[in-house]
């Protein structure tokens, strides 16, 4: 049997003992030294990346807030326009007129459609919802009922327009009220809810425009999601969550959840 000599086996042990000593370094330049201030390059990329994701998630919402901010401009100017509050007044003076004549239910709200003060504030509303390009629509509604006075879709006129919980929010809110709501024209997206509170600041009983809200539709998916995806910094598979304030998603996640769900927007609760 052969046997080595000591220098081999010298060689061997101090080799071993080089190699793992190497390794150790290795590990602890990686993961860090436990029981120290050193935590390794590992514990600093990491920093490094959730610095990084915190400053893009900052970039997007002060973006996503600045446009917030110019889409409720949009919304007071036309609120506050003479010529959108008069035609909204001459419109309530004629469904006045229409009920003292005995018209009432689907009988009456033909009548306000097909009446030209309803169709010229349609055409004017229309205008200002193409020159603003961001409103799927544009409707008047009493905060009361929920129904429709006056819409930039003549269709729309005496249907309710909002449902009662989303009624209940915007009159909880004061002058202005931002929000999400399953899509105006259809329930698979999400739209934006901003409603402007169009009564004047007496609030008077004569005033025309008394309990009246002016309520935008806007797709989110169609015109939030492209201000998420300016900036770099997410790599391959990160993203950013749009949610509200409850939680729920606004926007459709790039992938399904672990179990192979799709998370459904305004069902799906961020967690």
């Amino acid at each position: 049997m052969r046997t080595y000599g000591m220098r081999f086996r010298m060689s061997v042990v101090f080799g071993t003992l080089f190699i793992l000593t190497g390794l150790f370094i290795e590990l602890f330049r990686y993961y860090g030294i436990p029981f120290t201030d050193y935590k390794g390059s590992r514990a600093e990329m990491e920093n490094e990346m959730f610095t990084n994701f915190s400053l893009t998630a900052d970039l997007h919402k002060e973006r996503i807030l600045s446009w917030i901010d110019e889409r409720k401009k949009d919304m007071d100017l036309m609120a506050q326009s003479p010529t959108v509050r008069s035609r909204i007044a001459a419109i309530g003076r004629l469904i006045q007129n229409y009920k003292a004549q005995g018209l009432k239910g689907d009988e009456l709200w033909r009548a306000v459609r097909k009446d030209k003060p309803s169709r010229d504030f349609a055409e004017s509303f229309e205008s200002q919802r193409k020159v603003y390009g961001v409103f799927r629509n544009l409707i008047v509604v009493d905060k009361d009922s929920g129904v429709a006075l006056a819409s930039s879709d003549t269709d729309d006129v005496g249907k309710r327009a909002v449902s009662e919980d989303l009624l209940k929010d915007i009159a909880r809110s004061g002058s202005f009220y931002i929000g999400a709501c399953p899509g105006y024209i259809s329930g698979d997206r999400p739209d934006m809810v901003m409603a402007v509170l169009l009564e004047d600041d007496t609030k008077t009983d004569r005033d025309p425009l008394k309990g009246l809200f002016l309520i935008g539709f806007i797709d989110i998916e169609e015109c939030i999601l492209p201000l998420l995806h300016i900036a770099n910094g997410l790599g391959k598979t990160g993203e950013i969550v749009l949610v509200d304030h409850d939680r729920r998603i606004l926007l459709p996640y790039k992938y399904p959840l672990k179990d192979g769900v799709i998370a459904v927007p305004l069902k799906y609760r961020a967690t």
